[in-house]
């Protein structure tokens, strides 16, 4: 059995003790670094060697394993790889919210995006098969430096992200720190491609991590491409928003100025104190209740077949309820020559009785007064006053009958008379007015 003791004697002395009992032990040449090693009695112990490069110690892989500086190697490579995928998906997502017009442009700019997608793609193959080709030392170096920098660290923080659904809802800004992210891990790589270069005795893993570097800055510049095309978008989307807004609130200060009758550059009326502003359903309300004023006029030429006029203002007899009003208007007789003779009754609506007469059944017009008029007229223009003994008729519905029954020349049509008229009604809706 393998003591302590003895491994320090053959091998190395203990660098240090995992939880599980495996054991880090400094070798100057044999066996190689990073090797695991089993003792005959089920130990497991690592090899560590520093080697001197310039005067300087290098510190390997492993070394920096034990200090408990960095994961374990090959989970940076799986997360390099998995990061540039999702970077890819990313990109596939920002083209199917992006919104161009007109339509043709935006096919145009969709796949271009899925263009940038695809060969993200590719470079994460490219810098999947490049990682695997290098040796395995030097793999483990150049992936150790990445983790030691903090790059992977950076990468497992935005990955949850990147698969976290709604929890991520700007991939353009994501999109923007992978390309960062990207960058760095290509300037490293470039940097390790240079280190090994200078050695010139690793001219082939130089070369690989060349083109670790040329893809990971390739994925770097295609997540920076679709970030700003997300933001430029976006960009547009928000001015276009503001000139949609401006343009109602253009529109609002104009509905405005017209409501309050306000020219421009003048100040806005305060609501005095202690009042309420009146809404325009509150005046509109009012001017529903307000008495308005209607005219109506127009001539009448009685003849042998048609002697008699009914002009009825309001509503019909058989309307309910009836329609408040006050009327007012004159008559005008001053063409009546000697022997004309010219009746003009006066009739009021009455409305039923609410309690006796069912609603819908209306009401009836009864004669107010009936006013003679023969001969000439010294005043033709008779009004109200004088055709009905009232100035302005109160009532639901007023009717006139006017009546030629008499004729100086017998109704001869080359003199026959003409009755203009002009009535002034004063309601709160417009009334009807009916020639008969």
């Amino acid at each position: 059995m393998a003591t302590s003791q003895a491994l320090d004697d053959v091998v190395g002395p203990v660098l240090a003790t995992l939880p599980d009992g495996t054991e880090y032990r400094h070798v100057l040449s044999t066996p190689s670094d990073g090797t695991t090693h089993v003792t005959p009695d089920g130990r497991t112990w690592v090899a560590v060697q520093e080697g001197v490069v310039e005067g300087q110690v290098v510190q390997t892989p492993s070394t920096l394993q034990w200090k408990g500086r960095v994961a374990p190697v090959a989970d940076a490579a799986t997360v390099l790889e998995q990061f540039i995928g999702l970077a890819s998906g990313e990109i596939d997502l920002i083209a199917t919210s992006v919104q161009y017009k007109p339509p043709a442009d935006q096919a145009a700019i969709v796949e271009f995006l899925h263009g940038l997608s695809a060969t993200a793609q590719k470079s994460q193959a490219a810098v999947r098969e490049a990682v695997q080709s290098l040796p395995v030392k030097d793999r483990e170096e150049m992936l150790s430096s990445l983790e030691k920098s903090g790059v992977v660290d950076i990468m497992n923080l935005l990955i949850p992200l990147y698969t976290s659904g709604d929890a991520w809802n700007d991939p353009g800004f994501s999109l923007h720190e992978a390309s960062k992210t990207l960058y760095a891990t290509a300037n490293i790589s470039s940097w390790w491609a240079g280190y090994f270069g200078s050695l010139n005795t690793f001219p082939t893993t130089a070369l690989v991590l060349t083109s670790v570097a040329s893809a990971a800055e390739t994925a770097g510049l295609l997540t920076d491409i679709a970030s700003q095309v997300k933001a430029q978008n976006a960009s547009d989307t928000a001015q276009a928003n503001i000139d949609s807004m401006e343009l109602a609130v253009e529109r609002m200060e104009q509905k405005i100025n017209y409501i309050m009758d306000l020219p421009d550059g003048a100040p806005i009326p305060t609501t005095p104190p202690d009042t309420k502003p009146v809404s325009l359903t509150a005046l509109e309300k009012m001017l529903e209740v307000t008495m308005k004023f209607f005219k109506f006029e127009g001539c009448f030429t009685p003849t042998f077949g048609k002697d008699k006029q009914l002009i009825r203002i309001g509503p019909l007899a058989a309307s309910f309820p009836p329609i408040p009003l006050l009327v007012t208007g004159f008559v005008d007789l001053g063409g009546m020559q000697d022997n004309d003779v010219v009746t003009i009754t006066t009739k009021v609506l009455e409305p039923p009785c609410a309690k006796a007469t069912p609603p819908g059944s209306g009401g009836s017009y009864v004669i107010w007064r009936t006013k003679i008029f023969t001969g000439r007229q010294c005043s033709g223009l008779k009004s109200f006053e004088d055709i009905a003994d009232l100035l302005e008729v109160p009532g639901d519905g007023v009717e006139l009958l006017i009546c030629q029954s008499a004729s100086a020349h017998s109704f001869d049509s080359a003199f026959l008379l003409t009755i203009p008229y002009q009535f002034l009604v004063q309601s709160t809706v417009a009334p009807a007015f009916v020639l008969l």
